[in-house]
């Protein structure tokens, strides 16, 4: 509990118990807990604050039995108070030195990518212009599409009665499907 490493107050302090306590220990220290902190204690004299305060300790008291009690949620909470353990290596392995060899090693791997960076990105430059290249000189397209059709043969005098309302009620319709059809035709001809 008065361990400087741990935040000021754990799961254990509010219930005012070791981290070393058993399942017993936890349980008898939320019954102690609990009645101590109960907000029916208090008088029927107590302000809303009071009543507020009381609520929430009984309620962190609660949320501390939960986690403790349960073993796996104790084991995470454990694990989230203690900070991981330090890598140990064996005595024939040394731990990683950051010596020069390293610096250097370092150095000369960034010098390598940023050099292999500059020849992608120059190999890049070249092929995009390359294909730049390819389609202006190319045969132009035609400005002017061939006129297409704009409305193909309806045999269903229904369907064929629906796009003339169609294209009476949204003129626009019309234009639209023409350029559909040109964009169509431009890219079955290519």
């Amino acid at each position: 509990m008065g361990d400087k490493s741990r935040p000021l107050s754990t799961l254990y302090d509010i219930l005012k118990i070791q981290e070393t306590a058993t399942t017993e220990d936890i349980r008898k220290a939320y019954k102690r807990r609990a009645l101590q902190t109960h907000p029916d204690k208090l008088g029927p004299t107590a302000s809303v604050r009071e009543k507020e305060m009381a609520e929430s300790e009984f309620r962190l008291v609660t949320q501390a039995f939960q986690v403790l009690s349960d073993a796996q949620r104790r084991k995470r909470y454990d694990s989230y108070l203690r900070p991981p353990p330090k890598p140990t290596y064996p005595r024939s392995q040394s731990a990683p030195s950051s010596s020069k060899d390293d610096w250097d090693a370092s150095t000369q791997r960034q010098t390598k990518l940023k050099r292999d960076r500059a020849e992608w990105a120059k190999k890049v430059a070249r092929e995009h212009e390359e294909r730049m290249q390819n389609l202006h000189s190319r045969p132009s397209m035609p400005t002017s599409p061939p006129v297409v059709p704009v409305e193909p043969q309806i045999d269903n005098p229904l369907v064929r009665k629906f796009f003339e309302d169609l294209r009476a009620r949204n003129p626009e319709w019309v234009q639209r499907e023409r350029e559909i059809r040109q964009v169509r035709y431009l890219l079955s001809a290519s």
